[in-house]
């Protein structure tokens, strides 16, 4: 994937192209695409994982009902084949109620061999198996394509980051730890133009993380309030709530945390979704543009069809956009093919979501 540098936010100077005099021209009008969705701080994903592999109890009684209270997302690492028929009816109900599933192998082995295995470890690992057909297993048994991929262990190799990175479904990964034997590391917060959404560093609930020593309480929320003050893009993940899983974390500070995470949402400080619809947005807002087709004293027209240079890119990574504008003029109403769109404007800042692939946009002054 071919990526280009970006700055906080694509300015698209739209100018006006018309007949009238200089004193009747419309004043030039430039719009924005949000750095992040809704114009919030930052971007903040929720990750369990290990699901079918002893998290599932956690996650389904503890893990979901909070999340559902607090009007947050998350999305649950499946290891597709130790899933059985009432956990598959288990997970179709968290996709039907908002959450998405991410591919964690079919079998959880790790795709290289740990450093800290003696030398007689077997690797069994295999990319197709492990890969593709455990996506395909995920998908026939949820109906949800999962789109971001977790190497077990977060143990990686040449050969199954470029696997990855062919798989036509499958358009992000968190970092390996260690790849090919050696470590590489993958702790942090990513940029908010961050180039490689295959490479996407994390943060991991364990005794290695650097605000482990805060502390209950105060180690959570730390990595969310620096991922906030950076205006980037954080990965946070888990294994189980109060069980006997991985680091499992306790339920009184889980719950306090996402009371944390619920209030920086409601204030517009981070924007909380799915791993692979922030790094969508984040490349869509680089790659889609809203061009000038007419512009008059009444309204405004702009094609969606993207730049000339990047209309292919934009229809790979096409979905809903934030856009803003400062403008003086009152906007009576916006629409997009036709259909009425939603819309602030308080004090000449103007603010909508419009969909890259869903035809004009058309401004109504």
């Amino acid at each position: 994937m071919s990526l280009l540098k970006t700055t906080m936010v694509t300015t698209l100077l739209l100018t006006g192209y018309s007949t009238y005099s200089h004193a009747n021209t419309p004043p030039e009008l430039s719009l924005q695409n949000a750095t992040w969705k809704f114009n919030k701080q930052s971007a903040y994903a929720l990750q369990h994982d290990d699901y079918c592999g002893g998290t599932q109890g956690s996650i389904d009684t503890i893990v979901v009902p909070a999340l559902l209270a607090r009007g947050l997302t998350a999305s649950f690492g499946v290891i597709a084949k130790t899933c059985w028929a009432p956990l598959w009816e288990k997970a179709r109900e968290h996709v039907n109620a908002g959450f998405t599933l991410f591919n964690h192998s079919m079998r959880h082995t790790p795709a290289y061999k740990p450093t800290w295995e003696k030398s007689n470890f077997k690797v069994i690992w295999d990319n197709k198996r492990d890969i593709a057909d455990a996506n395909q297993r995920i998908k026939n048994k949820t109906g949800f394509t999962p789109t971001f991929m977790a190497l077990p262990y977060d143990i990686g190799s040449d050969e199954s980051y470029a696997y990855v990175r062919e798989h036509s479904e499958l358009i992000a990964m968190r970092a390996p730890v260690e790849n090919n034997g050696k470590w590489s590391g993958n702790l942090g917060i990513n940029h908010k133009d961050f180039s490689n959404p295959y490479k996407l560093k994390v943060e991991l609930f364990h005794n290695w993380s650097p605000y482990w020593k805060l502390g209950k309480n105060k180690r959570l929320p730390a990595f969310l309030q620096e991922t906030i003050e950076r205006e980037g893009f954080g990965i946070q993940y888990f294994h189980g709530v109060a069980d006997e899983s991985y680091y499992s974390v306790a339920k009184s500070e889980y719950l306090h945390f996402l009371d944390k995470l619920k209030k920086a949402s409601d204030e517009n400080l981070v924007w909380v979704a799915d791993a692979s619809e922030i790094v969508n947005y984040r490349f869509a807002r680089e790659y889609c543009t809203l061009v000038l087709q007419s512009r008059s004293q009444k309204m405004a027209n702009f094609s969606g069809q993207g730049s000339l240079t990047s209309t292919k890119k934009c229809n790979k990574s096409n979905g809903q956009l934030t856009a803003m504008a400062d403008i003086e003029d009152n906007i009576r109403k916006i629409e997009q093919g036709g259909q009425a769109i939603k819309f602030t404007q308080v004090a000449g800042k103007l603010q909508f979501e419009y969909e890259t692939n869903k035809g004009d946009v058309a401004l109504y002054f």
